[in-house]
């Protein structure tokens, strides 16, 4: 499960490996059933003997998992990340940490309509945190360290060589 998914179903870090998405390999295979989400889940079978003193055993189960229905998965897609890659070719001051004077997570909230201010601005920054930062463990955007305005080295941004589209 990518960084920004379980941000926006609301599951823990150290959770998220747990979780995967069976997908569809090509366009063209025919229909495999229920394809979607599941999670590996720990089962303790009673097959222990108090009297041999064996103990339970613990198992490692898949089972189906149903995110959020209110939770849009295509969270963003490839006209987003062309239109990112665009601000940061014309403009090399996005900042890659949220403490930047121009955090470009600010740049993401504004096209995918994240509120950085409202009621749920916690989600929708860590949301933009870590769309950011698949983007750039993909290769999209890469980060460059140089001197900013107070003489002191800052990480910003700058257009990757490509793309992994490897799922987190």
């Amino acid at each position: 499960m990518k960084k920004s998914e379980a941000e926006a179903f609301e599951i823990e870090e150290v959770d998220r490996l747990s979780y995967f998405r069976i997908t569809r390999g090509k366009n063209n295979m025919t229909r495999m059933g229920d394809v979607g989400w599941r999670q590996f889940i720990t089962v303790t079978l009673q097959n222990g003997n108090a009297e041999t003193g064996d103990e339970n055993e613990d198992v490692g189960v898949v089972i189906a998992y149903n995110p959020p229905t209110d939770v849009n998965l295509a969270l963003y897609g490839q006209e987003d990340k062309d239109h990112w890659k665009q601000l940061v070719a014309a403009d090399n001051g996005y900042g890659v940490y949220p403490q930047s004077k121009r955090w470009f997570g600010c740049e993401i909230a504004k096209r995918l309509n994240l509120d950085l201010v409202g009621k749920n601005r916690k989600k929708c920054h860590a949301i933009a945190k870590a769309i950011l930062w698949e983007l750039i463990e993909s290769g999209w955007f890469k980060i460059v360290t140089r001197q900013g305005e107070d003489r002191r080295d800052h990480q910003y941004l700058e257009v990757g060589e490509g793309e992994n589209d490897e799922e987190g």
